[in-house]
């Protein structure tokens, strides 16, 4: 492959009578970092916090989120206690067709 720059070039529609101009972004300074990537940096601190104003609907989030954990966690609970129980039964009927290996001794 070369080494050279590819240029991709694009036709640009009007929709509506409004057509998009676009620019190619010149890389003079190929040393240091593009002002898109500084951008970022400054989001930095902010990503790690929420913002305060958004507390009510996190609170109404995390309820909900509580109800489905703990609805979950019930139906576990139902459910196991039903396969102890099938178990249970089972093995009951079972030991009055097969004697335990005890009263043999």
């Amino acid at each position: 492959m070369n080494s050279e720059e590819t240029t991709i070039e694009a036709e640009v529609v009007e929709i509506d009578d409004v057509s998009i101009e676009t620019e190619i972004p010149s890389q003079e300074n190929t040393g240091s970092p593009s002002r898109s990537h500084s951008a970022w940096r400054s989001w930095q601190g902010k990503v790690k916090t929420f913002d305060a104003r958004w507390w009510p609907l996190w609170l109404i989030l995390g309820f909900f989120l509580l109800i489905i954990v703990v609805a979950i966690g019930l139906c576990a609970a139902v459910l196991g206690f039903i396969y102890w129980l099938v178990k249970s039964l089972v093995r009951g009927m079972a030991s009055l067709f097969f004697p335990s290996s005890q009263l043999s001794r």
